[in-house]
């Protein structure tokens, strides 16, 4: 029943109904009650009421306007607090994913989350940001990376005390994996003006790390560059450890 409505009287002289109208209304009312999660009708969303509307006749701005109606007298959940800081860590951590978009060179293995309860959490959520299997020219090879974003660091230190001792032990338990700590400065948290992929390995036991000593460790903001600095890494260093 393409681009026409049907009416169905009852037989006893009352109004017809409108099963068409009515579904149109209740997918509306559907994507509404999604769309009210963050207060938008997404483009994925609004494809299909368009693409329903199409299948039925309607116009869809007509079924745009009813979602968006809806979703303003949908009572909103509260939304998880984000401080700026978090905000912008969250912001690097997706700028190093898109690094990795390529499918045939990477597979992320583990993307770690921040959910937290009460104090409880999983035990993922003390794994570093990133586990990574990378294709590299002569084999493949498996690492960590844990995201680290600053707009300015006055003194050109970098404290991780209170996480690298135990990042390195998590992924040291895994077949001895490498870590790495991508840090990003200044620019913004989605282009960084500086980018360090600098190997834990590198960083000394006090857990501060120093960026006046890891010039060597600026990595082009790059696809290509990440994995051509990944690849002359392990290339050079502790590639035949790491083959898999």
């Amino acid at each position: 029943m393409t681009g026409s409505k049907s009416n169905i009287g009852d037989g006893a002289g009352n109004s017809p109904l409108v099963p068409d109208t009515i579904a149109v209304r209740e997918a509306a009312r559907w994507l509404a009650r999604m769309a009210a999660i963050d207060g938008v009708v997404s483009p994925s969303e609004r494809r299909i009421l368009k693409e329903f509307a199409e299948a039925f006749g309607i116009a869809p701005n007509s079924l745009f306007r009813m979602a968006h109606a809806i979703a303003n007298r949908v009572e909103v959940p509260e939304v998880e607090s984000v401080s700026p800081a978090e905000m912008k860590g969250r912001m690097f951590e997706d700028f190093v994913v898109r690094l990795t978009a390529d499918s045939a060179r990477f597979t992320r293995i583990h993307w770690t989350g921040d959910k937290c309860v009460d104090g409880i959490y999983a035990l993922e959520n003390l794994l570093p940001d990133l586990h990574l299997r990378h294709r590299l020219d002569a084999g493949v090879v498996e690492y960590y990376v844990e995201c680290k974003y600053r707009s300015s660091l006055p003194d050109g230190t970098l404290d991780l005390t209170s996480q690298l001792g135990r990042y390195r032990r998590m992924s040291s338990a895994k077949d001895n994996c490498e870590l790495f700590i991508a840090v990003g400065l200044g620019g913004l948290p989605s282009a960084p003006e500086q980018f360090y992929v600098i190997p834990s390995r590198m960083i000394k036991r006090d857990y501060v790390v120093r960026l006046g000593n890891f010039a060597k460790c600026l990595c082009p903001p790059t696809p290509e560059g990440f994995h051509d600095y990944i690849n002359h890494y392990f290339t050079k260093r502790v590639l035949n450890n790491h083959l898999r």
